[in-house]
């Protein structure tokens, strides 16, 4: 059958729906694991840092309705009681709290490296926080109404906006422009980080008690960073531009629409499990793979201010 004949092909369709249920499932467990591990690790709870990465995790978690709801339509062949656009849509909007709260992340660290105090404050935290999901749900909201929509059709792969509403095009035009802005400004922020570390780095001895501890967690978080910031460009360029220009071609379509469950389910587990050696540590012992001894959480004072390493 030629490729461009897929989206009239039921087999295809159910074989997509599958692949896109089999991968939600399979990775939704463990980051439903490791999302507890996250809110019961102390350090977690105790730092912005951690609490955004548990809001991180618990914005992907939110997502998954939508790629499994989008699997049972292409299935079942239609999207029942609209379900699977409802979930979608709400990934949608997700997708943007996503970004806001990785650029809060890239502040967070700025901030503690560089002695920034009002960017470590509290009160401007949880405004910042706020403000992120405040920001998701109100592009939700939007496309709930008349005036602009997102759905899913089950007679294409991907799901998209509904172009027949007035604003759902500058909507999309919006949200598009709004994620590369905060992706690039978050870019630059983790090299101005980046370049601080290497002076430090060049400034005192790189086996520093203080220093080293630095290092690690900041490569931690730079790696963690690099590699989403990598699939999010990759799936914003694939979904916003070359699925605008092929339009429905199924090779379009399904690459465009994997790479979001891979961004938001595949790439964090695997960091989480691969780079984050405490949450590597905990998350073995309870499966009973691996048992070494717990590990102590690393206090260092970094211009005056004590920071609790994850």
């Amino acid at each position: 059958m030629p490729f461009y004949m897929f989206n009239h092909s039921k087999a295809a369709h159910v074989t997509f729906g599958v692949v896109s249920l089999l991968v939600t499932l399979i990775w939704l467990i463990p980051y439903v694991w490791i999302t507890v591990l996250q809110i019961r690790c102390k350090t977690y709870q105790t730092t912005q840092c951690g609490r955004l990465m548990i809001q991180l995790s618990i914005c992907h978690l939110i997502m998954t309705p939508g790629f499994t709801f989008t699997g049972i339509a292409h299935i079942i062949g239609f999207d029942f009681s609209k379900l699977a656009t409802y979930a979608f849509t709400l990934v949608a909007g997700l997708i943007r709290t996503d970004g806001v709260l990785c650029l809060i992340l890239a502040f967070n660290r700025f901030g503690i490296l560089c002695d920034v105090q009002w960017l470590r404050h509290k009160v401007v935290f949880w405004v910042a926080c706020s403000l992120a999901w405040c920001i998701g749900l109100a592009e939700t909201a939007i496309l709930c109404t008349p005036l602009a929509g997102f759905r899913v059709n089950t007679h294409h792969f991907r799901p998209g906006y509904v172009h027949k509403l007035p604003y759902s095009e500058l909507v999309r035009k919006a949200g598009f422009y709004f994620l590369v802005i905060l992706d690039s400004i978050r870019f630059l922020v983790y090299i101005i980080i980046g370049l601080i570390v290497v002076y430090q780095r060049q400034k005192h001895s790189p086996e520093a008690t203080t220093l080293k501890a630095v290092l690690i967690r900041e490569k931690v978080i730079f790696f963690h960073a690099l590699a989403r910031f990598v699939f999010e460009i990759v799936t914003l360029t694939t979904y916003h531009l070359l699925s605008t220009h092929f339009r429905h071609h199924p090779a379009a379509t399904i690459t465009s629409y994997f790479l979001y469950p891979a961004n938001y389910l595949i790439v964090p587990v695997l960091f989480y499990i691969v780079v984050d050696k405490q949450l590597r540590t905990y998350f073995l012992k309870k499966f009973r793979c691996y048992r070494t001894q717990e590990e102590h959480v690393v206090r260092y004072s970094e211009n005056g201010v004590v920071i609790q390493d994850l």
